[in-house]
């Protein structure tokens, strides 16, 4: 991985690199985690949710202290056998101002931000995070106010986040060689459901191979790509509406539709009833005793 972001750092014409991706960050299709990120209740616990994908899928560890009226958050990779190249810490820091910037809706700015390299003035970095620079500091540190952490998201969904978030470990939990193509696209198809209907093209890309390949591996398998969206849709629909805990018209919403009325005609399609007795039925059924 750090090869990989040295010979980014090596052919980039951007004198920050890491720091143009962080700010693409806003113009862009974000990355699942963050998706999911920006649904949290706060900035606080986005960045708590945050920490915790990249501890467990990713080995990147982040230090987290408060400190007079600061969040100071350091980066740890303790697999690592050499320097962190910088690259990588300006686009984790980078990634968290941004996220709760779009969050927030305000232009949060850390209260300083110290870097262990050898002391030289960016310009770039002083633009992108509006606060003093230190240079040459015994680790790399970014500090946060605390009531900037304690902003709340314009954004906050519960109901989604209790969606995407299991979605998103599950995925990265379980390694790719041993699930069916099937099982590879439905999962990507899942993540991608909240921001509407995904093509072969994004998912091709989502699981980093070429579109007519992937295209040749599903109807290898029996199926098309038609068909396990619908598949993958069916099931997050039955998901969604067995759970009592919020509105069946908010179901279309989370799930991309573009209106309630196609929604509620594709589940009369599949099911031969509406979703209101679908649910109705699924109560009664797991309510019933067991027993021999």
């Amino acid at each position: 991985m750090f090869r990989c972001w040295k010979a980014v750092e090596t052919l980039a014409t951007a004198p920050a690199v890491g720091i143009e991706i962080a700010r693409a960050m806003a113009s862009t299709i974000l990355p699942p985690i963050f998706v999911a990120a920006q649904h949290s209740r706060n900035f606080q616990d986005a960045i708590a949710g945050l920490v915790e994908f990249k501890r467990r899928h990713m080995a990147v560890f982040y230090e987290r202290t408060e400190l007079d009226g600061t969040l100071q958050m350091s980066i740890s990779l303790p697999f690592a056998t050499e320097p962190t190249p910088a690259v990588v810490i300006d686009l984790a820091f980078g990634a968290i101002v941004e996220m709760g910037r779009l969050g927030t809706g305000h232009d949060i700015r850390p209260v300083r931000v110290e870097l262990a390299r050898p002391g030289r003035a960016a310009k770039a970095h002083e633009d992108f995070f509006g606060a003093p620079i230190r240079y040459d500091a015994p680790c790399d540190l970014l500090v946060l106010s605390t009531d900037d952490t304690r902003r709340t998201f314009c954004s906050h969904n519960p109901e989604l986040l209790e969606v995407l978030v299991p979605a998103i470990h599950a995925a990265h939990e379980i390694p790719r060689v041993q699930r069916s193509i099937k099982a590879q696209v439905k999962s990507a198809i899942r993540l991608r459901l909240p921001r509407g209907r995904p093509s072969v093209t994004e998912i091709a890309a989502d699981l980093n191979t070429h579109e007519r390949t992937l295209q040749r591996r599903i109807r290898h398998d029996g199926t098309s790509f038609r068909a396990l969206l619908s598949e993958a849709r069916q099931e997050a629909i039955r998901n969604l509406v067995s759970k009592g805990d919020f509105q069946i018209d908010e179901v279309p919403t989370l799930l991309g539709y573009s209106d309630t009325s196609s929604f509620y005609r594709a589940f009369r399609n599949w099911e031969g009833i509406t979703p209101a007795v679908w649910r109705r039925c699924e109560a009664v059924i797991g309510d019933a005793p067991t027993g021999n």
